[in-house]
Order: C-alpha cells, then sequence, then structure tokens
C-alpha cells in the first residue's frame, strides 16, 4: 500500500499539533479500517470483486444498528433505507446458481468493521472537533501498517518490488 505510506509521510508534520488524549482512538479507528481491508482481501480470494464490493455497501445498514444497539435515536427513515438495502443484497447476492460461500462469508465483515469505523470516528470527532486532521494521519498510518503485516504474513514477507524502486532514481522529465 505505497499510497497509504506517501499519505502518511505527507501528513506526518500534522501529528505535531496532535492532541495526545486522542491518539489512542485513532489508533483504534485505524485498527478497525484495517481490518475492513484486510477481510476484503480475504474474500477477493474466492469472491468476485463485485460481489464483495456490493456487501461491503451494506455499510450503510451496519452504521444505523450500531448507533441503535449504543443508545443513539435512529430515524425511520435510516430504518426503511437499511431494510431496502438488505434486500437489495439479498436480492442480488442470493439470485443465481451460486451458493454464498466463504468469501461472502468474510465480504460480510467488510460493512461491521468499516461500519464500526465510521462510527467510532464520528465519536473521536465530537471529542475532538479541532484533529480531523491528526486523526486521519493516524488512522492512515495504522491502516498502511496493517496492510504491509498482511501482506508479509499472505506472502510469507515482503514482496519483491525491486522492479518499481529501479524506476525512483530516473528522471520524471525528459528535457
Amino acid at each position: 500500500q505505497p499510497e497509504a505510506w506517501t499519505a502518511g509521510v505527507v501528513m506526518s508534520p500534522l501529528l505535531a499539533k496532535t492532541n495526545p488524549k486522542c491518539v489512542v482512538a485513532s489508533a483504534e479507528t485505524g485498527m478497525w479500517l484495517g481490518l475492513g481491508y484486510v477481510v476484503q482481501a480475504l474474500a477477493l480470494k474466492t469472491t468476485p470483486a463485485g460481489t464483495t464490493a456490493f456487501l461491503c455497501s451494506l455499510t450503510t445498514v451496519v452504521c444505523p444498528i450500531i448507533e441503535k444497539l449504543t443508545g443513539v435515536r435512529v430515524t425511520l427513515q435510516a430504518w426503511l433505507a437499511a431494510a431496502m438495502a438488505v434486500a437489495g443484497a439479498a436480492f442480488l447476492e442470493l439470485s443465481g446458481d451460486e451458493v454464498p460461500g466463504m468469501g461472502d462469508l468474510l465480504a460480510l465483515g467488510q460493512p461491521v468493521f468499516f461500519g464500526y469505523f465510521f462510527f467510532r470516528t464520528e465519536q473521536i470527532m465530537k471529542d475532538f472537533p479541532d484533529q480531523a486532521l491528526p486523526i486521519t494521519t493516524i488512522q492512515v498510518v495504522i491502516c498502511a501498517i496493517m496492510g504491509v503485516a498482511w501482506t508479509m504474513w499472505d506472502a510469507q514477507g515482503l514482496p519483491d518490488i525491486s522492479h518499481l524502486t529501479a524506476h525512483l532514481n530516473e528522471p520524471m522529465f525528459d528535457f
């Protein structure tokens, strides 16, 4: 995930203004985000990308459920939207000849982890409204660390990226 590392490095000066009280909470939310991507990667091994992406969209269902479980008032409109999303997911996922498999089950972890990530991020932002950029920076860095850890575990070590880094010394423009 070179994009995540680049974003983390570019945003790192923003950490100088970080409220120490929000660091742990930001790292926790970055972990939930990273877990969402890990189950997505696992699901994509056996489930088509379209199905995985569609099941990921159920995050819109998970968020009101989490809010209700934590005592937040959820509007009827939100419940109707969630019910329609579940019905649509069931209709599209269960239509056809294929029986849902382990990849589909793993893909259902995405909305749970991403939904909880959004829920907790919203809570943290209420507590630290002036810390949006530091919170985001920490989340990106933790997610990147989890991505590298996942890659190392899945590939039994870091893949050879010498063919990518060889181009870093070449000029970008030839004048």
